[in-house]
């Protein structure tokens, strides 16, 4: 729970199960990668070729959560954030659709900096210390993640928006 001295916290929402876990800290650095894609069109006499607009790839994310864990407390909330993160990238047990067999569309929400739906491409955890009785203690998870939109994103959208695809104002999703 955020304090007068500390920041609200990254959160993380699996939109299958509606569960969210908030991140520990904050990242320390958050990377946003957003490409556009060009057909290259000759034209004959020309001294270049022009560019045709394809498509924009989905926004891409890259960021760390740093999980520590120094109470008995602290240790049942890493293990279940770990089981968490990682359950991102597998779908359910009984999926009743083609669609409900992929892993879960996950709301990311960093107030004032972020708030996306996408899904969760990879997850690498560097476990960095353990207790006497061998259980996790630290570890950083390293996600890669891509937008993941089922409408159009205007160029309008963006500039009203940003990165904040959850308008609070609104109180609604912009998907």
């Amino acid at each position: 729970m955020p304090t007068a001295d500390a920041p609200t916290r990254m959160t993380l929402t699996d939109l299958q199960t509606d569960e969210t876990v908030e991140a520990m800290f904050n990242p320390t650095e958050l990377q946003r990668r957003v490409a556009v894609n060009y057909a290259k069109k000759p034209v004959l006499g020309n001294s270049h070729q022009e560019h045709e607009y394809l498509q924009t790839d989905n926004m891409s994310l890259r960021f760390d959560l740093f999980f520590l864990a120094e109470t008995p407390t602290e240790l049942a909330k890493l293990k279940d954030s770990e089981r968490f993160l990682e359950s991102l990238c597998y779908s359910d047990r009984d999926p009743e659709s083609i669609a409900q067999a992929a892993p879960p569309r996950v709301l990311v929400v960093w107030p004032r900096t972020l708030s996306i739906v996408g899904r969760v491409l990879t997850i690498d955890i560097n476990y960095q210390r353990w207790n006497r009785f061998g259980d996790v203690t630290q570890f950083t998870a390293t996600l890669a993640m891509e937008e993941s939109r089922v409408r159009r994103l205007s160029k309008q959208d963006v500039r009203l928006l940003g990165a904040l695809r959850t308008p609070q104002s609104q109180g609604k999703l912009i998907e």
